[in-house]
């Protein structure tokens, strides 16, 4: 194991274990590394430094400079991208996981709103967005609220049981 990959494990020891109900955390050394479908969910305009997907959140080592960055990607990808959606019980996996993921999508479609499509240029361009396509308009939405969690310096995880 690269001696990167192992100093970045360390520094999440603490935070990941006390993290009520964290997906699981997966350190890579480099973008090569992460699985094919995970490559291709990020379709940003830079570095990949960490991937939420349902199953796993990925941290990609050699693109994480210091334990600052690394506990501001996990707190991104756990924090918000987790957290959303154990809050509004998408995760829970039975009837509620339907209604929650349509609370969900009322939420996203709010913030949308409030802000404006305007404010949401950057996520359309790096990410290619058309923002006439409901979908890609929470995504916007759901990106710009995970950047706000990844700079807090607290994060709260709401997970369903």
């Amino acid at each position: 194991m690269d001696e990167h990959v192992k100093t970045v494990g360390e520094w999440f020891q603490g935070v990941q274990s006390a993290a009520q109900n964290a997906l699981p955390l997966n350190i890579v050394e480099t973008e090569a590394d992460l699985p094919q479908d995970v490559r291709k969910q990020h379709q940003g305009d830079g570095p990949i430094k960490a991937v939420f997907t349902p199953e796993a959140v990925y941290m990609v080592a050699g693109n994480i400079a210091d334990a600052e960055a690394a506990v501001r990607a996990w707190r991104h990808e756990q924090g918000l991208h987790l957290g959303i959606r154990g809050r509004f019980g998408v995760l829970s996996g039975n009837e509620q996981a339907v209604a929650g993921a349509q609370q969900l999508d009322a939420f996203l479609d709010a913030v949308f709103e409030r802000f404006g499509a305007d404010s949401f240029a950057q996520y359309r361009e790096a990410y290619g967005l058309d923002f006439a396509n409901a979908e890609h308009r929470r995504i916007a939405a759901e990106g710009r609220l995970a950047r706000i969690a990844g700079k807090r310096g607290t994060v709260y995880l709401i997970m369903a049981d």
